[in-house]
């Protein structure tokens, strides 16, 4: 990594930020993307997506969340463009050019899906080069503007905070590890009434850009609620659940990797070997693999939340080849949850074939192939408005541990 690269991952805020004509636009705040920054005119302003560091694929730019406040009394409207990263434009901007625009109010909190608005595409102009679109913010407030539903790594790590104080007799708070620029990876398990009951661990996905921290967090208040399925799960499984598993990345607003530049997405099979990975993967696996609390055996079943939007890919699971698993029980366990999340998907799921270059070295199927774990990586697409969104991060759940259940 360039001195330039370690500068833009250094402990130093991060961000661009333009102050003119009553408006002042900034990328420098937590989970904050964009630069570029200017104020082009009374009522305009632009920024593009700032790239991550490394190769074409870990170094996309896709992703942007910017801070648009309105400094005047009255409310007006600002004519933004947003500009392709280019060298070279990333694949991810051309795919994701159907996806709506995001907005989320200062004092909104984004785990409130009603908080969340949406500009469709259709209301927009795009092309391979710039995306534009006119926003309202009203005299004296804030409006962020992003291209997927984001949440803070420290408000996540508030809620799990409070929802522990609150319920300490069923929820118990843990740290899975810290990231390199020390960020607890913070989590919480719910015990089973019995003992020996099988484990199975719920997470946001580690890839910043596909952020699946809320729905993790929406995953686990509904698991935390008196509905008869949520109250059958708790009793039949203990649940670590870990929603910000990327913690340095999220707060930075990575694309793809982390503080160091890191892709723990696609780093677990050296994690599992016990060599050089990044922190987020070691983390994450010895959590899977039973080794981060004493008396843990692996785990059963491993549930990856991501949100995206590319183009012609829906809702829909990543399923690993039932070859992977050695155990024929666990194979058949894996193949009743892979058909549940089929079922209730837009579209054809992701079938990762054996061997596969890149995704060998996801925990999915380093899981599976290691331990037997019925593991499933599962994209939400954010062309939903939020609420359905949650919706369907619950019925997800809910197929999936009632295919584990079956026997």
């Amino acid at each position: 990594m360039s001195a330039v690269d370690l500068a833009r991952f250094g402990l130093l805020a991060k961000g661009n930020t333009a102050r003119a004509h009553g408006w002042l636009l900034t990328s420098d705040f937590e989970c904050g993307n964009g630069e570029h920054v200017a104020i082009d005119g009374p009522n305009a302003a632009s920024w593009s997506p700032e790239a991550d560091p490394g190769d074409d694929y870990n170094g996309g730019a896709y992703y942007f969340c910017c801070r648009v406040a309105n400094e005047h009394p009255a409310a007006r409207s600002i004519a933004l463009a947003i500009h392709a990263h280019h060298e070279p434009v990333w694949q991810g901007w051309s795919m994701g050019l159907g996806s709506p625009l995001i907005l989320l109010g200062e004092e909104a909190d984004g785990a409130d899906p009603s908080h969340w608005r949406q500009i469709p595409a259709s209301e927009m102009e795009t092309s391979q080069d710039v995306l534009r679109a006119t926003i309202a913010v009203p005299g004296g407030g804030v409006r962020y503007v992003s291209n997927f539903y984001w949440y803070p790594p420290s408000r996540v790590q508030a809620r799990l905070q409070a929802i522990a104080a609150a319920r300490p007799g069923d929820v118990q708070p843990f740290i899975a590890g810290h990231s390199a620029q020390g960020r607890p990876i913070a989590g919480v398990r719910l015990p089973a009434p019995v003992p020996d009951a099988p484990r199975v661990v719920l997470t946001g996905t580690t890839q910043p850009s596909e952020g699946g921290q809320l729905p993790c967090l929406w995953a686990l208040e509904y698991l935390l609620s008196d509905t008869p399925p949520a109250r059958r799960f708790r009793e039949a499984f203990t649940f670590d659940v870990v929603p910000a598993t990327n913690p340095d990345g999220v707060a930075l607003g990575t694309c793809m990797t982390n503080s160091r530049g890191e892709n723990p997405l696609f780093d677990a099979r050296a994690a599992a070997d016990g060599g050089p990975s990044s922190a987020e993967s070691a983390g994450l696996w010895r959590l899977v693999a039973g080794d981060r609390h004493e008396g843990d055996t692996a785990a059963t079943g491993y549930l990856e939340y991501h949100f995206y939007f590319q183009t012609g890919r829906p809702c829909r699971p990543y399923v690993v080849a039932p070859e992977l698993f050695a155990d024929a029980a666990r194979r058949a366990t894996y193949e009743r949850t892979s058909a549940a999340l089929r079922d209730i998907s837009d579209g054809h799921q992701i079938f990762v074939q054996p061997g596969n270059a890149r995704f060998r070295h996801s925990l999915i199927y380093v899981a599976a192939e290691r331990l037997g774990v019925a593991g499933h990586l599962y994209k939400l697409n954010t062309i939903l408005p939020a609420p359905e969104c949650r919706t369907r991060a619950i019925a997800v759940l809910e197929r999936y541990f009632d295919a584990l259940l079956e026997r």
